[in-house]
């Protein structure tokens, strides 16, 4: 149970989403220190922003580097957070256990109704469908909670599981990107889902709950 007064000052503490098999809430202390740890255990992916780059010796960073700047990153998101640019990242916790995150951001929100996603799953979690439904709980939370008009992602080329869970729940193709990492070009497919779209499909059962004290940090008021 969240105290009282840490909901008064930061509302998004009671924020839960609960879908079938999963919950996303936003992070307690107790929470990002799980979350940390399994940055830390994870392997190399260098899209991820907080396992971005390699350190000055040309080896991948350590556990400890990974772990701090995945901690770093929690910190900023608070610290920057506005009603007109939020990111917003939460734990998926499935059989009462960790497993990863799930991101949703969005800039100039009130104005442009567009939010985008992205997501982190422990390797050994993946290929079991949480994906997918992680996915539907923040695109649920998106059309349904706080008004999005779209919902766009995007994916490298060949990370086809990515891909597979956008079509899946009905994004269209929306061009292709191309990012730096490692010193390399790398592409990455752009896709895009409209509220309508996701309305006509859409037949999971998603709970939220703790949302109308945060609509205003969200600039969905």
């Amino acid at each position: 149970m969240v105290p009282a007064a840490n909901l008064s000052v930061w509302p998004l503490r009671g924020l839960r989403l609960v879908s079938r098999d999963l919950e996303l809430r936003y992070p307690t202390a107790d929470d990002i220190e799980v979350l940390v740890r399994l940055a830390g255990q994870a392997e190399y992916e260098p899209s991820l922003p907080w396992m971005a780059g390699r350190d000055g010796s040309g080896r991948l960073d350590s556990s400890e580097q990974r772990a701090r700047r995945l901690l770093q990153c929690l910190w900023r998101e608070q610290g920057q957070w506005s009603p007109g640019g939020w990111t917003l990242t939460l734990a998926t916790v499935v059989a009462g256990g960790i497993v990863g995150m799930q991101r949703l951001f969005a800039t100039q929100f009130p104005v442009r109704r567009e939010v985008a996603s992205g997501s982190w799953l422990a390797a050994d979690h993946r290929g079991k469908g949480i994906g997918t439904e992680m996915r539907a709980a923040v695109l649920h939370l998106s059309f349904a909670g706080i008004g999005a008009t779209y919902a766009r992602t995007e994916a490298r080329e060949d990370n086809a599981a990515s891909i597979a869970v956008s079509r899946k729940l009905g994004y269209v193709d929306d061009g292709v990107s191309v990012s730096v990492e490692d010193r390399r070009a790398v592409a990455y497919r752009r896709l895009r889902l409209d509220r309508d779209t996701w309305y006509s499909q859409n037949c999971t059962p998603i709970e939220i709950h703790g949302l109308q004290p945060c609509i205003s940090m969200f600039g969905a008021g």
